[in-house]
């Protein structure tokens, strides 16, 4: 005898998402901590969760947050309270973090980059910094806020030009970026990020104990290692990928020139 299937919102976004996974049936009962029969019961629209089971489920087969409103919905539930945005009272204690991290950062360069790695604020030796590459001046100034960061580093006719070594850690990050994406079921994304990551060669890049990124022009070169810090996995898709990129001069030369462009600066 089979089983009748009914299509219903919720079923199709759990099996989507547990195709996703590249899990069975019983592998996600097994996770979960339900049965297997519970789980084909939900699939096939026989069953409708409880809230507690949408939760449950959406943990399990770690759906991102930006995109667990529309699993709840789709079993009829409304979604948590969140905020509407990063500029919401709600997640004034993030802002002030990442402002605290910006600006104890200097002189050396720091920015905050959005779950697309969209520029969202930066302190003032990333503007510098900045202003140096683009305009070949420190003094420059060279709006940020809302720059696509990885299509400005793979872009042949933009960073990339100037990089003179560490073109690998930017074809790791899209490398992570796509599978991220993927796993997200956000496809416009991966194409997206496809399109940046076929600009560069196809080879798994091997990255030392330490990359260093080193960024030459008219001929000076500045020597950095890097450091990517996030928030602990948020609730809230407004903070869900934010990310902290410090700059940490790799030589003496690069610490004297970020140094005396402060001093200039102040």
């Amino acid at each position: 005898m089979s089983t009748q299937t009914l299509s219903t919102p919720f079923a199709d976004e759990l099996r989507a998402w547990r195709k996703a996974r590249r899990l069975s049936q019983l592998d996600l009962s097994l996770s979960a901590g339900v049965s297997q029969r519970h789980i084909s019961f939900l699939e096939s629209g026989k069953s409708a969760p409880s809230r507690e089971m949408v939760a449950l489920l959406a943990s399990t087969l770690q759906i991102p947050s930006s995109r667990r409103d529309a699993f709840f919905m789709a079993a009829g539930y409304a979604p948590a309270r969140r905020a509407k945005g990063i500029d919401d009272p709600l997640l004034a204690p993030a802002r002030e973090a990442i402002e605290f991290i910006l600006e104890r950062n200097e002189p050396y360069p720091s920015m905050a980059l959005s779950r697309d790695w969209r520029i969202m604020a930066a302190n003032s030796a990333m503007q510098r910094l900045s202003g140096w590459l683009i305009a070949g001046d420190p003094k420059a100034d060279i709006p940020l806020t809302d720059l696509d960061y990885m299509d400005m580093l793979s872009d042949p006719e933009g960073l990339r030009a100037l990089i003179v070594q560490g073109e690998e850690i930017t074809i790791a990050l899209l490398d992570t970026m796509i599978a991220e994406a993927a796993a997200a079921r956000e496809v416009e994304r991966v194409q997206h990020l496809r399109k940046l990551r076929a600009r560069f060669p196809a080879y798994a890049p091997a990255l030392g104990p330490l990359p260093v990124l080193e960024l030459a022009r008219d001929g000076w070169s500045l020597k950095f290692v890097t450091i990517l810090t996030s928030f602990a996995p948020p609730s809230d898709p407004s903070l869900e990928g934010v990310k902290v990129e410090l700059f940490f001069p790799a030589d003496a030369g690069t610490r004297t020139i970020l140094e005396a462009w402060a001093r200039k600066a102040g």
